[in-house]
C-alpha cells in the first residue's frame, strides 16, 4: 500500500524542495546520497538534484547586479564577453562564463540566487525552533548542516580557497 503512495508522490515532494530552494533544495540533495534514508520511489526522484539545480535568474538579470555590484557603467567596462545562460547553477546561486577585457582569459562569475541567504536562515531558525521543541536529537546535525551551507554564502573565501589550490597543484610536478 505504501508502495502506490510513494510511487504516486516521490516527484511531487522533489518539485516541492525545488520550489522551496535554499535549505530544503540542500537537504534533499544531501538526503539524495544515502540510499537508506528514504524509499527507492524518492531516492530515483532525489538523485535528479545532484548537480542538476535550474538557474533562477536571466542574462539580463545577472550582468545587471554584476554591473551594480562592481560599481560599473557598463559590464563591459570589464567583460569582453558575457554569457547569458548559466552553464552551472547549485543551491545557492548559478555560474556564468565571461572573458575579461585586455586579454584577461576567460573567467567564472558565480552570483548568489536572490535571497538565498535570508531565506535560508529564516528557514534554518524555524527548523531548529521546531526541533529544540519537538526533535532535540537532530540540533547537533542541524547546527552542522547550517555551519556547512553558511560556509557557501561566502564566495570571496571560496574564490581564495580555490586560488591556494590551484597554487599548489601549479607548484607539482605532475600538474
Amino acid at each position: 500500500a505504501y508502495d502506490a503512495l510513494h510511487d504516486l508522490y516521490a516527484d511531487k515532494v522533489v518539485t516541492l524542495c525545488i520550489q522551496l530552494g535554499g535549505y530544503f533544495y540542500k537537504a534533499a540533495q544531501i538526503v539524495s546520497t544515502r540510499d537508506e534514508f528514504v524509499p527507492p520511489q524518492y531516492m530515483r526522484e532525489l538523485k535528479r538534484l545532484q548537480g542538476n539545480a535550474p538557474p533562477q535568474r536571466g542574462g539580463a538579470e545577472v550582468k545587471e547586479m554584476v554591473r551594480e555590484e562592481l560599481g560599473l557603467e557598463s559590464i563591459g567596462e570589464v567583460f569582453e564577453e558575457f554569457d547569458d545562460e548559466a552553464f552551472g547553477a547549485a543551491s545557492v546561486g548559478q555560474v556564468h562564463r565571461a572573458v575579461l577585457r585586455g586579454g584577461g582569459g576567460e573567467v567564472a562569475v558565480k552570483v548568489k540566487h536572490p535571497r538565498v541567504e535570508d531565506y535560508f536562515r529564516s528557514d534554518m531558525k524555524i527548523i531548529k525552533d521546531f526541533c529544540s521543541l519537538a526533535m532535540r536529537q537532530h540540533l547537533p546535525a542541524l547546527r552542522e548542516i547550517e555551519k556547512q551551507f553558511m560556509s557557501e554564502f561566502d564566495f570571496t573565501r571560496e574564490a581564495s580557497n580555490m586560488k591556494h589550490v590551484a597554487d599548489m597543484l601549479n607548484r607539482h610536478p605532475k600538474w
